[in-house]
């Protein structure tokens, strides 16, 4: 799966894009698939993710 792939692949530090993208994705894939373990292991890691990311800067 390459939205978990891209995730993983960026040392555990990923950018707010690529969570946002990954995020993307995985919504439009757990409509379809709600019940694949691939999907929710997905959901899991943006979740995950979302949660390290610093708060966003407010001008």
């Amino acid at each position: 799966m390459g939205a978990t792939n891209a995730l993983t692949v960026v040392d555990g530090t990923p950018t707010r894009g690529v969570i946002q993208r990954a995020g993307q994705y995985w919504q439009e894939m757990n409509v379809r698939w709600p019940d694949l373990p691939a999907v929710r292991d997905l959901g899991e890691i943006v979740v995950s993710a979302r949660k390290a990311l610093p708060a966003a800067r407010t001008a």
